[in-house]
């Protein structure tokens, strides 16, 4: 596979291989595998095809030390905070904000320290073969780690600098001796290690053994018969390239890593109580029942520190999990990330304080400056948060384009202000362009919605000079009125807002939030594909679309039934939580604000001359199935927007950035740059 090379801030070339997915679509994610001791880039090769056939970009360093990449001679390059340290630093060259970090043996170590450091940067951590060990309060030397667990006395070897000349005089034997085969008959991870069982653990989960205290040693220095002729989980043409490659480069690197335990113990002790696997980041662990250096009982322990963990056991499996057990590893981790791609997704916030004195709090990921393709800013509906943009914050950062998303006025982290009239869309624009300003963004391309996409319509009227694509999803265009009328004057799929409206509505549901955000994020709340709202089949409709009509929400919010059954949501039941929290912090107030200025827009808007400009490129998305979307104006927004593509997603509702994400993705690459279309 080619090689890329890039040159970090810190003077540190890193060597890597990156693979897109086969079938050239914008990757599902970027998975970001370490390899370990004494290993390459090629340790994945299994897999990397795999996962790229499967969709995932992939991208495998040559770890410090190794291959082409540098190697200092200063031991201290190699403690792990150095290392996640300068991972992070070709995370930021290759313009990724988040990705899949997988790690084996050493690599996995780094990883597990990866996400104590860098725990933003992850949305899953996968590691295989050695398992997560907390910051200790006191330091633990090699010679004393090897005392308590015997299997472990190797590394007390690797960590004295004679070794470095020892193993690269025996390098064949070297090799032979870590890549070999794992025996049935031998250690499993089950077994308790003790003093007793030197002459039983082998190296690895191996025949031959190294792991014990003096055993490698011995083998390198002595007789070398016996280990010629035993079978390895590598082939013989891969041993001899592992044999080229590490005496070319010689030992000293991947060996540092041993050296390194005091700077570990001192980094992390200074960065106290601050370090700790976050709490929703989904972690899967791999492990070979042979392994004799992955005791079960150090397995066991994790949960105590790791919340979101998944145990994947392998029998009759060593220490080279990748390699011995590779189809099952590539399944393993493709079934996992499938299986959590709903979990909530942490980034990092910033916020801007505008003149007003409103703070807004907005994620701000990928490419800046001159780097960045465009900037797409995002403004979420009701009653949602940034965090509505997990799907696509990170394939759109990839695909190079910097992506703010705000938490709008009233949510989150942002100011509440109490006042209805701070929440009119021309004090919300109004707001978006000084904060614009604070960013020093002169144009950008807005990307709406719900509420974020009315936002984003208002937005294209009153500043039209600062965007210069407008992207609306499940809101089409209602052009200012002379008239005012009701929201149920317009339809009757209208009748919640003026609940919503009402002072009363805020305080009802906020007593039954949970029951009032899983209706709204229900699954199933789409309209039917026939039927007239006004027909004889009203009855049915109401029924099956629960909340939209007068009084429906107001009689669910005051039920006095003691039960509630939650219906088929777009969300998972850990995100709802997440909801139920933020807006039990938040409250309601400012969410519903928004539909409490229906008649300040009119005032505002009817005698202002507003048009969407004719040069403005605009993108609507819409779900056929969505029943707040009334197809007449969906279908009409065309006849005031001139420049515009429509998007109709059949047999889909309201939550399309969640129904459909990789659509969503795709279809806004695809507005954003034409040609992706060809």
């Amino acid at each position: 596979m080619k090689q890329h090379s890039t040159t970090l801030p810190n003077g540190r070339t890193y060597y890597f291989v990156d693979e897109p997915p086969v079938s050239g679509e914008t990757p599902k994610a970027t998975l970001f595998c370490f390899h370990g001791f004494p290993d390459q880039w090629y340790g994945w090769k299994h897999q990397i095809v795999a996962w790229s056939n499967a969709g995932y970009r992939v991208i495998v360093p040559h770890m410090l030390g190794y291959g082409s990449t540098d190697k200092p001679s200063d031991p201290s390059a190699y403690s792990t905070k150095n290392l996640t340290n300068d991972l992070a630093l070709l995370l930021d060259a290759l313009q990724l904000p988040q990705v899949v970090v997988i790690g084996h043996d050493w690599g996995a170590a780094v990883a597990w320290r990866f996400a104590l450091w860098h725990p933003d940067r992850l949305t899953h951590l996968i590691t295989m073969s050695v398992p997560y060990f907390p910051p200790s309060k006191t330091y633990i030397p090699p010679s004393e780690a090897s005392k308590r667990v015997p299997t472990f006395a190797y590394q007390e070897y690797f960590a004295n600098t004679a070794s470095t000349r020892e193993i690269e005089s025996n390098l064949d034997t070297f090799l032979l001796a870590v890549f070999q085969s794992p025996d049935a008959t031998n250690f499993t991870s089950s077994q308790p290690v003790s003093n007793n069982e030197q002459n039983s653990a082998g190296g690895f989960g191996a025949s031959i053994p190294f792991v014990l205290k003096g055993q490698m040693q011995a083998l390198l220095t002595g007789d070398k018969s016996k280990i010629k002729h035993h079978p390895t989980v590598v082939s013989n043409d891969e041993l001899e390239r592992y044999h080229e490659d590490f005496s070319k480069g010689g030992m000293n690197g991947p060996l540092s890593y041993y050296q390194n335990t005091r700077s570990r113990f001192d980094d992390e002790r200074a960065a106290g109580s601050t370090l700790g696997i976050r709490s929703n980041l989904p972690v899967l662990f791999m492990f070979g029942t042979k392994d004799s250096t992955c005791p079960k009982g150090f397995v066991d322990r994790m949960s105590a520190f790791v919340r979101d963990l998944k145990v994947v056991t392998l029998g009759d499996v060593g220490h080279w999990v990748l390699i011995e057990a590779k189809e099952r590893t590539t399944e393993e981790v493709l079934n996992f990330l499938e299986e959590r791609k709903d979990h909530v997704v942490t980034m990092k916030e910033y916020n801007q304080v505008l003149t007003n004195g409103h703070t807004y709090y907005f994620v701000d990921e990928g490419p800046r400056g001159a780097a960045a393709k465009g900037t797409l800013v995002c403004l979420h509906g009701f009653p949602d948060q940034w965090y509505g943009w997990k799907h696509q914050i990170t394939p759109w950062a990839n695909a190079g384009y910097r992506v703010i998303a705000l938490h709008m006025l009233g949510y989150g982290s942002s100011d509440k202000p109490a006042e209805p009239s701070a929440y009119s869309t021309k004090s919300l624009c109004d707001d978006l362009a000084q904060l614009l300003d604070r960013l020093e963004l002169q144009t950008v391309v807005l990307v709406g919605h719900d509420w974020g996409a009315m936002v984003a319509w208002r937005f294209a009227l009153w500043h039209p000079s600062r965007i210069y694509k407008l992207v609306a999803i499940s809101v089409p265009y209602f052009s200012p009125s002379q008239e005012y009328r009701r929201p149920s004057d317009i339809s009757p799929w209208f009748g919640y807002h003026e609940y919503f409206a009402d002072l009363v509505s805020t305080k009802e549901i906020e007593n039954r939030l949970d029951v009032f955000l899983s209706t709204l994020f229900k699954a199933s709340s789409r309209r039917p594909a026939t039927g007239n709202p006004q027909s004889s089949q009203a009855e049915e409709t109401r029924k099956k679309v629960s909340i939209l009509f007068k009084g429906q929400i107001q009689a669910l919010m005051t039920s006095e039934e003691s039960t509630f059954e939650p219906p088929s949501m777009v969300i998972s039941q850990e995100e709802l939580a997440e909801y139920v929290l933020d807006f039990t912090k938040g409250g309601m107030n400012g969410p519903l604000s928004y539909y409490r200025t229906d008649r300040i827009r009119h005032e505002e808007e009817k005698d202002a001359s507003l048009s969407i400009s004719t040069n403005l490129p605009v993108l609507f998305i819409y779900g056929t199935r969505d029943p707040t979307c009334i197809p007449a104006y969906a279908e009409g927004t065309a006849s005031h927007v001139e420049n515009l593509t429509v998007v109709r997603l059949e047999g889909i509702g309201h939550w399309v950035l969640l129904d459909e994400p990789d659509r969503v993705v795709k279809e806004v690459l695809a507005f954003l740059n034409p040609q992706s279309r060809l």
